[in-house]
């Protein structure tokens, strides 16, 4: 049976009950960013997040550019389109957390005040680049912290150690594309757990 409490192993059945599903007031045109269950999970000092896409999640698109060829003699065109150099582009999922909802200091992000915001890029579905920023007055990058991620297709999770955290810590998901296209979520309030118990070695 799935355990009460988040342990990030990649198995995502520990966040039923824990789950937000996400509808959007229009339609995602794309939906590898196109965000269907969210939640948000503390302990004492961890945040722990869990996204689900309908699509690919962080499966990366090619943007297409095409120009004619130039004008043959007579000034015909041959009417072949030519393509430009290859352009890939990542997809981005941003985590929006406000460790504290009664305090009035964050940037105002989907209904919350973000004290942090966690940003992961990735293409053909793997993850790229992993960046935490912090907010004062603007959004400034700070040395990652203790980081555990794990997805497959359509699922991620992950957490980070980010010092004390509290009842009211909230998060907001947002997910996009190279061409902007997206989805925002609304907030999602953490569970309280316990921490996890540490895992038993092997040979004991």
């Amino acid at each position: 049976s799935a355990p009460s409490f988040v342990r990030i192993d990649g198995l995502f059945a520990d966040w039923n009950g824990k789950d937000n599903v996400d509808s959007d007031p229009t339609r995602v045109n794309n939906s590898d960013v196109d965000l269907v269950r969210y939640g948000a999970a503390v302990d004492a000092s961890t945040a722990f997040f869990h996204v689900s896409v309908e699509g690919n999640l962080l499966g990366g698109r090619v943007p297409e550019r095409f120009i004619r060829s130039p004008p043959g003699p007579g000034g015909n065109a041959t009417g072949l389109p030519i393509p430009l150099p290859r352009q890939t582009g990542e997809d981005i999922l941003r985590v929006y957390i406000d460790l504290n909802a009664t305090e009035p200091q964050g940037d105002p992000i989907g209904g919350i005040l973000a004290d942090y915001m966690f940003e992961i890029r990735g293409e053909g579905g793997r993850v790229r680049t992993r960046a935490l920023y912090t907010w004062n007055t603007a959004w400034s990058p700070v040395a990652l912290p203790a980081i555990a991620l794990a997805k497959n297709r359509t699922h991620i999770e992950g957490s980070l150690t980010l010092g004390p955290t509290t009842d009211r810590t909230r998060m907001v998901f947002a997910a996009t594309d190279w061409a902007g296209i997206g989805a925002l979520t609304p907030p999602a309030n953490a569970t309280v757990q316990a921490p996890a118990p540490a895992p038993e070695l092997s040979g004991r």
